[in-house]
């Protein structure tokens, strides 16, 4: 997935960038609504994501947040919604 987004002018840190540290390359998002953006996703439903801790997020400063694309994949993965049966229902 290769998809930019940048923030509009005047924005707030809302953006993707790819970034280099050693051998590996990752992808770093930058705040709830370029993550929305990249999953096509609402913005409650990555707000509520990270809240119940499916979504692993980093803090950047006391209001900012960022994402590890592949790591947020990879966490969206493993998300098993159970079927009604499964949960003991009718």
């Amino acid at each position: 997935m290769s998809k930019e987004i940048y923030p509009e002018k005047g924005g707030s840190m809302d953006s993707v960038s790819a970034v280099r540290q050693g051998h590996s390359k990752f992808t770093l998002v930058f705040g709830d609504r370029a993550l929305a953006e990249a999953l096509n996703a609402s913005l409650s439903t990555i707000r509520t994501w990270r809240g119940k801790g499916i979504i692993p997020f980093i803090r950047t400063g006391y209001k900012s947040i960022a994402y590890d694309l592949p790591d947020v994949l990879a966490a969206l993965r493993t998300l098993r919604v159970k079927t009604i049966t499964e949960k003991g229902g009718r």
